[in-house]
């Protein structure tokens, strides 16, 4: 009787173990991509500029994001040129999610320091980001900065960016806790 005792509660603690060590993983892999991209753009609101997806051609060529990288994308930029909120939003392919960061830090660190770029834009770019979390990884250089911030200088506007990049990063922590 001891025996079958003992045998049942093993059973049950490395059951409780498996569960415990499986169910974040099995969380993130059951999250679907759409859901975090629309609590990111419910979080802005009006203030949420990007319209327009990038295709998939582009993926690749522009921001160094290959098909074996991801199991879904979403990348949307604004219509108008002279904008530079941008939204990348990816769910990683196991063991892929450091290469993913690396490609959109490398998208980054181009956009702020060797791509052209309207003055306005330079101090948003100082502020965008790359975020990962729990096998997603997101680019965000969003949210409008008011008219009068712009007025106060660059230290504000970069401060005024920052807070709206948070936005981003709060509806995501949110989403994926």
């Amino acid at each position: 009787m001891k025996k079958i005792i003992a045998f049942v509660l093993i059973a049950t603690i490395g059951m409780s173990l498996c569960a415990c060590g499986n169910s974040g993983k099995n969380v993130n892999q059951e999250v679907e991509l759409d859901t975090v991209v629309e609590a990111i753009k419910t979080a802005y609101g009006e203030n949420y500029v990007p319209s327009m997806q990038v295709e998939d051609d582009m993926i690749a060529e522009v921001y160094g994001i290959t098909d074996d990288m991801y199991e879904d994308i979403f990348i949307e930029v604004p219509m108008i040129s002279a904008q530079i909120d941008t939204l990348v939003a990816v769910k990683c392919k196991e063991g892929q999610q450091q290469a993913v960061v690396d490609a959109l830090n490398a998208y980054r660190n181009y956009l702020v320091h060797d791509s052209m770029q309207y003055p306005m834009n330079m101090t948003k770019l100082q502020a965008s980001r790359v975020i990962e979390k729990q096998g997603f990884v997101f680019f965000v250089a969003l949210g409008v900065i008011p008219m009068e911030v712009e007025e106060q200088g660059e230290g504000a506007v970069v401060q005024a960016a920052t807070e709206q990049n948070d936005i981003a990063e709060k509806a995501i922590s949110e989403y994926l806790q």
